[in-house]
């Protein structure tokens, strides 16, 4: 699901992420599930079986433009495909760097609808502002393995009731979120490949300050499957295990658990050809 068309090449040493930094946050990560693992051995949680269809667009103003758009939207179904679990969608602005790397912002909003015991009894909005930077290291043993490492910020707002059964929102709860994604990709077949990742969602701040840190886990594994030849459209489908912490200190243990299936349809688009193509 990761923009992989219009990256530019990167000089060799200044390419991706470094050795050391990988392994500093593999190890980091792991920890955290361990120690979110071993603290929850024992709990009884809601599971969910959850949809998630959606589209993915990397468009470039230019195919040789360093600036570009990024649209993101998914239609989250549970139950399998019988209830509404969410709407959501992600729309930003993206600069290409020379190293290959990329830094992008913008705007999302997601609509949360009550799909289990652990849900709030009325749906609810969530709107975001959004940074990033992803780094992106193509494997200089095979040029079709690449490690992608994405940091994302975002600040949220919650729609929140003081009576479920009003029409509007009393107040809106915000909180920053960071999230940290370590993705591998490597395509076995010349439109077939293979994609794994874990991605943490850290809650650093929160008006309510008796909130844990720990807020979510994702780890997914998925099959990629090319379009065309030069992978400007590409299909990915896979498992995810989605993992929900109680936000309270009070509560101890994981909210829920949701059983994934995200098949989701990524293009990488420029918005207009080369400028030595156009004006031919």
């Amino acid at each position: 699901m990761i923009g992989e068309k219009f990256f530019p090449s990167p000089k060799p040493k200044k390419q991706g992420i470094p050795k050391r930094m990988r392994s500093q946050t593999i190890t980091i990560m792991t920890g955290i599930l361990i120690a979110a693992f071993q603290a929850t051995a024992q709990e009884v949680v809601p599971h969910n079986f959850a949809v998630w269809p959606g589209v993915e667009l990397f468009l470039p103003f230019r195919e040789d433009s360093r600036w570009g758009l990024f649209a993101e939207g998914y239609v989250k179904r549970v139950h399998f495909l019988k209830d509404p679990q969410g709407l959501f969608w992600r729309l930003g602005g993206s600069y290409y760097l020379k190293n290959g790397n990329r830094i992008s912002g913008g705007l999302a909003w997601q609509y949360n609808y009550p799909y289990d015991a652990a849900a709030l009894p009325y749906p609810w909005t969530d709107w975001r502002i959004w940074q990033q930077y992803m780094i992106r290291h193509v494997s200089p043993k095979n040029k079709e393995h690449a490690w992608v490492y994405r940091i994302r910020l975002e600040e949220r707002w919650f729609g929140r009731k003081n009576d479920p059964t009003d029409e509007g929102y009393d107040y809106y709860k915000f909180e920053t979120t960071l999230r940290l994604m370590l993705r591998s990709q490597w395509y076995i077949k010349p439109r077939v490949g293979v994609a794994v990742y874990d991605e943490v969602h850290l809650r650093v701040y929160s008006e309510e300050r008796d909130e844990k840190i720990f807020d979510q886990n994702r780890i997914y594994a998925g099959l990629i499957y090319a379009l065309d030849r030069d992978r400007y459209w590409r299909i990915e489908t896979g498992y995810m295990f989605h993992s929900m912490w109680n936000a309270p200190e009070s509560e101890p243990g994981r909210e829920r658990i949701n059983h994934t299936w995200r098949i989701t349809l990524t293009g990488d688009v420029p918005l207009r050809k080369k400028l030595s193509t156009v004006r031919r």
